[in-house]
């Protein structure tokens, strides 16, 4: 266990008359097994952290009503201990669960909410000596991590269906309301947002070469028993003997050479938002894919896409970095045409109808709905298409409505405070 930092709620006794001293002391329902751990304690009034002490010992209550509860005798500690918590407020007040009158914050969490609170103050403030696009670099890496996973929650609902299902069920879908072949509650996100959760961690991990520590990530997630695996994702996680790139050359031959699939598409955009030097960021790109993906048909999609996003970050407008990066592909047609494929999961079929709704729709909303609506691989593509637009429009720029139900808010959150961090 580590050392950590007891949270107290005390309106009731401060209202009662006692000092903060008496209030915070308490007599509080724990373990006394966390007495050795317990490095100060914090009290919180009506949602603001007002006092801190450091406990010198403990007691058990012997008898009367408050029997076997505990309380310490201590000192008022540092006024740098309540800084801290001050300064994080907001987020220390989520560690209390409903009606509990007590929390625990360890604090390697409260230097982590510190140290992320203090890298946002200086995203906003600062001017990047980079090409970046300065102040907004924050707001647009959380738009395209936020906007990634707003599209694959929408999507989620209506994966595997017909435009004409959809139209039949729902009229529309243009809310995050759950449900779909894997009866998902409203917010919850699939493989796409999960596995790209996964990309960045191992690159916080080990920016100069995360491959192994991505697959770790990925393989921490595979033991949750998701039930929504991709067929080729699956297939190498099931050959993996510690070479991701063997085991991807196996799953394609086992899988008939059918491995152009996107689940590398997918997952991608963290290494754009990590790596400000685009040399590191296309080696990561083409790496990345082919631990799961033996296709030349993936690499070429994520590094289109990483490009893109690359462009974006440096202040480029969507149409425009598409067009550039598009240009004597196979994508090129798509300037002009509406694709004549299927929405599904083939690489170069999910990539054409990303590029589609990110040319003809002006709005974030317009675009993951779209997506969302045509049914098909509908989760992934909205996902795709709403990581580019999010990205380019930055944060501050996406539906309230849609924001306030991802699940994983908070993890994505911090993920693009440390992928600031680590861009430099």
């Amino acid at each position: 266990m580590k050392e950590e930092i007891l949270l107290v709620k005390i309106h009731n006794s401060l209202a009662e008359g006692k000092s903060d001293y008496e209030a915070t002391r308490g007599n509080w329902r724990m373990s006394k097994h966390r007495f050795p751990y317990i490095q100060y304690v914090a009290g919180v009034h009506h949602g603001k952290v007002v006092c801190v002490f450091q406990p010198e010992e403990w007691e058990i209550i012997e008898e009367g009503p408050d029997k076997g509860r505990k309380r310490f005798a201590g000192t008022k500690a540092s006024s740098e201990v309540l800084k801290k918590l001050q300064m994080v407020e907001d987020k220390v007040m989520r560690k209390f669960g409903s009606g509990n009158a007590i929390a625990y914050l360890s604090l390697d969490e409260l230097d982590q909410l510190v140290s992320n609170y203090q890298t946002i103050k200086y995203a906003k403030h600062h001017t990047a000596k980079s090409n970046d696009v300065g102040e907004n670099v924050l707001d647009r890496i959380k738009g395209g991590l936020f906007g990634l996973a707003i599209g694959d929650a929408l999507g989620a609902t209506t994966e595997f269906m017909s435009a004409e299902e959809i139209r039949g069920t729902y009229g529309k879908v243009t809310d995050i309301i759950g449900g779909g072949w894997l009866d998902l509650p409203p917010g919850e996100v699939t493989d796409d947002t999960a596995m790209t959760i996964a990309v960045a961690k191992g690159i916080i991990r080990n920016k100069e070469n995360p491959i192994a520590e991505i697959g770790e990530e990925f393989l921490k997630w595979y033991k949750t028993n998701p039930p929504d695996v991709g067929n080729i994702i699956r297939t190498v996680f099931s050959l993996y003997a510690g070479d991701w790139f063997d085991a991807a050359y196996r799953a394609c031959r086992k899988l008939g050479g059918k491995c152009a699939g996107n689940g590398s598409l997918m997952r991608c955009l963290p290494i754009a938002l990590a790596y400000a030097d685009q040399e590191k960021m296309e080696e990561v790109t083409v790496l990345h894919s082919n631990m799961t993906h033996h296709d030349s048909q993936a690499v070429e999609a994520c590094l289109i896409y990483n490009r893109i996003a690359s462009r974006l970050l440096h202040g480029e407008k969507l149409s425009a970095a598409i067009r550039q990066e598009v240009v004597h592909t196979r994508y090129e047609p798509l300037l002009t045409i509406e694709p004549a494929c299927p929405p599904d999961g083939y690489v170069v079929h999910t990539m054409s109808w990303v590029l589609h709704w990110l040319l003809r729709c002006e709005s974030f909303e317009d675009v993951v709905i779209s997506a969302v609506n045509m049914g098909g691989d509908s989760d992934t593509i909205a996902a795709i298409a709403g990581g580019l637009k999010g990205l380019e429009v930055g944060y501050h720029q996406l539906p309230s409505r849609f924001i306030e139900k991802i699940v994983c808010a908070d993890e994505l959150e911090e993920l693009a405070v440390q992928l600031v961090n680590i861009r430099g």
